[in-house]
Order: C-alpha cells, then structure tokens, then sequence
C-alpha cells in the first residue's frame, strides 16, 4: 500500500508544481497526463486494500473470540472509529479554520463553497459531485468519507452476519455497485468518486480477504513462489491496465467493466503480498520502507494534500525554481505527519 501511496502523492504534487510555474515544460506535461490513469489506479489499489485489511482484521477478531464473549465485538468498530476520527478532525480543522486564516494573513480572497454539515456527517464524496472545494485538504476528504461509510454499512453487515453468508453478502454489494455504475455510466464524476461506485473495490478486497484466510496456510517454496509470480503478474497488469486506461473509459459501458479488473488485480496483488512471507520479502529495505509507511497509509493519505498545501503556500513567496522544491519539501512534512499520526493498520489494531 506504500507504493500506491506514492504514486498518489507523486501525481498531486507535480501537478501543484505546474500550476507554480509560469512556463510549464512540456516534459512535465507530458508526466502528469501518464501519471493521471496511473493516479486512478492507486486510487482504486487503495479501496481494494481497505476492503481486505478491514475484511481480515475482522476475521481474526472474530477467531479470537469466545461465544460468550459475543458484546465485545463492538469493540472493534471503536477501534476502526479510533483510526479514522481524530485525523479526519485534524483535517476538518485544517480545511475550516487553518486555510482560511492563511489566505487572511495573505490579503487573499477565500470562500470555502463546501459544506461543514455534509463533512461532520462523513457524507464530503456526496457535497464533492455538487460543489468543488476550495480546500485542497477538503477537496481529498471524499475517500476518507467513502471509508467510513464502508466500516459503517458494509463491514457493519458482515460483523452482524454469520461467517457462512459473507461471500453471499459480499456478492450482492458488488452486484449492487456494479449496477449503480451502470446506471451512471455517462456520468464521469460519480463513477470515480461515488460511494455507490467505490463499493466495487471494497467489496473486492473483502473477498479476497475471505479467500487469503483459506490461502495463507500454505507456506511451502513453491507456494511463495507462485504468490511472488502472482504479485509481479499483478503489477504488470496494472501498469498495463493504466496504460490503456482512456480507450477502455471512451466507451461509458465499459467503465463498470474496466473497475472491477482492476480492483480484481489490485485484489491479486494485495493476496500474494499478504501470503509471501519469505525472508527476502520481510528483510529488503524497500519492503521495510513500503511497509512503514502502509502502516501510515491514512495519516499519510489525510495529511499528504495539508503538507502540499502549506508547502505550496510557503513557495509562492520564493523564486520561480523554488517550485521544483515542492515534492521533496511536501514528502518530508508528509512523512513527518504520518510519523507523529499515524498508528497501526487495520492488521495491527
């Protein structure tokens, strides 16, 4: 999940270094319209991972559990509520209070056209499709939005149900998100930040989640081998699939078609990660690396628009060639937030 992380951060952070230039070389152009598909399929690895690490932390959870000791499952949706509240304050606090006393003290016009009430109810994907906010903060707030209401209806329904109905259950919600989609199909915005759309993700990760229960028990070399093929195949074909992204979304009815093969191998990629455990994959520095920052995968993600905002902010008062400072700058502060934020994942609460 760090590496999809980072292309998101990466794709935010060029794109606000053009918009400090006064002369945009065409080189970075030409970046930003490659990273943009790649950009949407970060999005849709990040869901499908929500989906599976929620999905799984709740399977456990559930294992470790007495039948008498049944009202304690509540407790596990206060630790969900305990990592996605106080960031998505902070945020709020931010978006409300701290950008508009910046713009104050810059003499700068700001009107926030968003609504606090559509963002203290955790509904900001909705208020996103009708007005667009100021806030770079509050512009990204839609996929925290959409998480939470993933923990409190979709996993909610699989918490109260029998473990037998999940896959049953887990097939009607992307059979709902798939004919939501279709409904919608010309409709752009929706199908990229809609709820009723991102449910395919979610609902994705969720199965293979259910499947990596049964998988994860086999552990012999030739397993890890076929799971460390299947993640390379996995990244391949997300490459591939970002790479042809325009030509499978010029047809509208293929858009439905085109987000569920690519949360399905996102899905792919997130199991056989999930499954290699071999030395090489727990001791390399870079999967040391992507791990630490998975593990901050949402504090990253809340603070990361915050640390380009201020950064953004602070270069606009320096030369020009100041603004190629803006991604190094932003990732450190981003770093540096998701080290004092961030806690564990869904794995680890």
């Amino acid at each position: 999940m760090g590496g999809g992380f980072l292309g998101i951060f990466t794709a935010h952070s060029l794109a606000t270094t053009a918009e400090l230039l006064a002369t945009v070389p065409p080189w970075l152009l030409t970046l930003n319209r490659f990273l943009l598909p790649l950009l949407n399929v970060c999005f849709i690895l990040g869901f499908t991972w929500v989906g599976f690490v929620s999905t799984e932390y709740l399977l456990r959870f559930r294992r470790l559990e007495k039948p008498r000791d049944g009202f304690r499952r509540p407790v596990y949706l206060l630790q969900a509520a305990r990592q996605l509240g106080p960031l998505y304050a902070l945020c709020l606090l931010i978006g409300f209070g701290l950008e508009p006393l910046l713009a104050a003290a810059q003499h700068l016009p700001y009107q926030e056209p968003a609504r606090l009430s559509w963002y203290l109810l955790g509904l900001s994907n909705f208020d996103k499709l009708r007005i667009q906010p100021t806030s770079w903060v509050l512009a990204e707030l839609w996929a925290v939005a959409a998480v939470g209401q993933w923990l409190a209806s979709g996993l909610l329904i699989l918490w109260l149900s029998p473990r037998r109905w999940w896959v049953p259950l887990l097939g009607l919600m992307l059979a709902g998100s798939l004919s939501f989609q279709l409904l919608h199909a010309s409709e752009t915005l929706l199908l990229k930040l809609h709820s009723g759309a991102i449910f395919t993700d979610f609902s994705i990760g969720s199965l293979f989640a259910v499947g990596a229960a049964a998988a994860s028990n086999a552990s012999t070399e030739n397993a890890q081998n076929r799971w460390r093929a299947l993640r390379f195949a996995a990244m391949a074909g997300l490459l591939v699939l970002a790479l042809f992204q325009r030509q499978w979304l010029a047809v509208p009815l293929l858009a439905p078609a085109y987000r569920l093969v690519v949360s399905s191998v996102c899905g792919g990629l997130i199991l056989a990660s999930f499954c290699d455990n071999s030395p090489a994959m727990r001791c390399s520095w870079a999967a040391y690396g992507f791990t630490w920052l998975g593990r901050r995968t949402y504090a990253a993600y809340c603070l990361h628009t915050a640390a380009i905002s201020l950064t953004a902010a602070f270069l606009t008062h320096l030369a020009e060639p100041a603004a190629w400072l803006l991604t190094p700058i932003s990732l450190l502060l981003t770093v540096g937030f998701a080290r004092v934020w961030g806690g564990k994942d869904a794995r680890e609460m």
